[in-house]
């Protein structure tokens, strides 16, 4: 009888799991649960951070391809800003909020309107926002700030600079000009170099000759 009850007991007791076993058990689980929250939570975080920059990117694709087509479409042309004449339209002098300002050719017109085919372009950067922006306006109207057509093209801007190389530069090494039109420069120039600097890719320069520098 005595012999019977101890095999009931160790069939038992091998059947199941003490109380330590099952919280390894548990903790082994929770832990298997840690490592693989982990390990999502970082392929997420290297995913979002992929996509911003490629954001980046192709604003900045953008935003130096906008400025490749406005200088290639520039217009030599004198307007006036708040009864003020611009000679060749070209200025960054003309107007404090706008680093540059010019006119050029080639305004869409989808719908065959009879309108000028010259626009008024703008570019300037926001140190507040840290915005850059390219604003736009009709040839015929006043290009101000608060009338204009605002296009953002990149944030997270740290600066933004333009230098100028005069059409009788000797060679382009320059001098170039921090401002245009300088003291007996008139027209527009040879050509332009462009500096945006970003906090992610530092500073990006290009240049861009003028066909009508």
């Amino acid at each position: 009888m005595n012999q019977n009850r101890r095999l009931s007991s160790n069939s038992s007791s091998q059947g199941g799991f003490t109380l330590l076993e099952v919280l390894v058990a548990f903790a082994i689980g929770m832990l298997l649960v840690f490592l693989a929250y982990q390990t999502l939570s970082v392929a997420i975080t290297g995913t979002e951070t992929s996509q911003e920059n490629m954001a980046e990117v192709d604003d900045l694709s953008r935003s130096m391809y906008l400025l490749e087509a406005d200088f290639r479409n520039l217009i030599n042309r004198d307007t006036r800003l708040y009864n003020v004449v611009v000679p060749g339209g070209f200025s960054t002098e003309a107007d404090d909020d706008y680093n540059l300002k010019f006119i050029r050719a080639g305004r869409p017109n989808p719908g065959g309107l009879i309108r000028s085919a010259l626009l008024q372009v703008g570019y300037r950067w926001d140190p507040d926002t840290k915005t850059l922006f390219r604003d736009s306006w009709p040839e015929t109207i006043d290009a101000r700030i608060e009338d204009a057509q605002q296009l953002p093209l990149m944030e997270e801007v740290e600066d933004f600079s333009m230098r100028f190389l005069p059409a009788d530069a000797p060679n382009a090494d320059g001098p170039w000009l921090e401002r245009w039109p300088d003291e007996g420069k008139s027209g527009v120039p040879a050509a332009v170099e462009v500096n945006i600097e970003t906090a992610r890719f530092g500073k990006i320069t290009r240049l861009i000759v003028l066909e009508n520098g």
